[in-house]
């Protein structure tokens, strides 16, 4: 310590070690000497009075152990020895986790924040979209296995000025917005802002990016989103249309759509597309065209690909049965809080056994809620000592697992495992981020036994929940 800087050097259990610097201190404060050792929860210090406001210099590095060093750099700090304090922070606590395997730090681009999913492809390859671009990830190991090239750069007019600008906004259209392996061939299908949808081959290694199979040009608007047709194929969703296209890039049908459509769901050989709010409309899509259920109240579908069908609202559940096109109540809720139960702090998750899980949120109380095939409740259970933020359910190898976001200065997520005879809650992670994304925060199983959880705007991270489970067991 010198001048109300201290220097700390941690030790992990592989034996590497990395340096956290801490400057504008109080002087008489810091009572360590060179050597002595300090553990987690230990008070080092006090913030001194420098020039301007007081505040604390914070750095992590791995380099001048002994000496104060610049304070600021005029290039990329993490090219010359210093990291990321807060994502290297989290990154270590994550690695000491019981049950993790591996993580992947997050992209920091302006243009594309946060990741999304495009499902698997074969050998579990988690295809993500992130960055503007496609990525295949080992979900074992972490590994990429192939990242999809960026898009050329506009060349400018002759003579004409490079506009960063127009060359930014040019390569966030062109980037892909959605993407969705087809169910039954080896094909990868991605689509842009443009609504220039293009099929990749997959039967490699990686998709053939240079050489999609076929390109079709569609006159969709906002932001459209992939959805893989049962069958083979593929349904496009934009604002004002849906289109299916067989996997040749054949149009098998359209759909004008008069609301805003909501996220489709799987429930055994159909597709579900909620439009509109206030009196949603439920379209069951198919190879073969689009047929309405009208009627229904304000909600979100839940399916299963048992076949099993559920709508969850802000107030109730209800069984829904497709065949013949009616709708049952099976449960009233207490009234969710506003905008929870489609969109926000809610969620529901069809069971196996053809029952339901539901996460719900109201104003007194954050409730997990069991229910048979029949709609009949088993058991509920508060959840509010786990936290009040975004929750998000995922099911592997018939054990269920609540994921619980809190998001605010610091977003705090956390894993637990769901008993589902007696609805009690196993603590088995937390993790988190200062630079939180909201609503980016999901959980994935993968078919090698391993969850994926994306911590919105921090690391996506790769458990292994039944290591977990074992390693926080009573008397372990």
């Amino acid at each position: 310590m010198d001048q109300g800087v201290l220097i700390i050097q941690h030790v992990f259990a592989d034996g590497s070690t990395i340096l956290s610097f801490y400057g504008h201190l109080d002087p008489p404060s810091v009572v360590l000497r060179g050597g002595e050792c300090v553990a987690r929860g230990d008070k080092v210090g006090e913030i001194g009075d420098p020039r301007g406001r007081p505040h604390l210099h914070f750095e992590i590095r791995n380099h001048m152990p002994g000496e104060p060093g610049p304070g600021y750099w005029f290039q990329d700090p993490t090219l010359a020895g210093w990291f990321p304090p807060s994502q290297t922070i989290w990154a270590n606590r994550i690695a000491a986790s019981p049950g993790y395997l591996w993580t992947s730090a997050p992209n920091r681009g302006d243009l594309f924040a946060g990741k999304e999913t495009a499902g698997f492809l074969p050998g579990d390859v988690l295809v993500l979209l992130e960055g503007g671009r496609l990525q295949g990830i080992g979900a074992s190991d972490g590994g990429v296995r192939w990242t999809q090239p960026a898009p050329p750069t506009p060349t400018p007019q002759p003579e004409a000025t490079p506009d960063p600008t127009r060359i930014a906004i040019e390569l966030a259209a062109a980037a892909p917005v959605s993407a969705v392996p087809d169910e039954v061939e080896p094909l990868l299908y991605a689509i842009d802002r443009h609504g220039r949808m293009r099929a990749y081959a997959t039967g490699g290694e990686a998709p053939v990016f240079d050489e999609p199979l076929w390109l079709a040009e569609l006159a969709t608007t906002g932001d459209p989103a992939l959805y893989a047709l049962p069958g083979g194929g593929v349904v496009v969703v934009g604002r004002r249309e849906a289109i299916a296209l067989s996997s040749g890039g054949n149009q098998l049908w359209s759909l004008p759509l008069d609301e805003l459509p909501g996220p489709a769901v799987r429930a055994g050989g159909t597709l579900f597309l909620p439009v509109g709010r206030s009196a949603p409309t439920l379209w069951l899509l198919d190879r073969r065209g689009a047929s309405a259920w009208s009627a229904l109240p304000a909600g979100t579908p839940i399916g299963h690909l048992n076949g099993a069908l559920w709508f969850y609202t802000r107030e109730a559940v209800y069984r829904l049965d497709a065949a013949a096109r009616t709708s049952h109540l099976a449960l009233l809720l207490p009234r969710a809080t506003p905008g929870a139960a489609a969109h926000g702090a809610g969620d529901a998750m069809a069971l196996p056994d053809g029952g339901l899980l539901v996460a719900h949120p109201d104003a007194r109380d954050r409730r997990l809620l069991r229910l048979d095939a029949a709609g009949s409740l088993i058991w509920e259970r508060s959840y509010r000592e786990a936290g009040n933020g975004q929750a998000r359910l995922a099911l592997l190898d018939d054990q269920v697992y609540l994921v619980v976001s809190d998001e605010g200065a610091t977003t705090l997520v956390t894993l637990f495992r769901v008993d589902l005879e007696t609805g009690n809650l196993v603590r088995l992670f937390t993790g988190g981020t200062r630079e939180g994304i909201f609503g980016d925060t999901w959980v994935l199983p993968a078919s090698s036994g391993v969850l994926l959880l994306n911590i919105g705007g921090g690391h996506l991270v790769a458990l292994d929940p039944r290591a977990a489970a074992e390693a926080v067991a009573p008397g372990r």
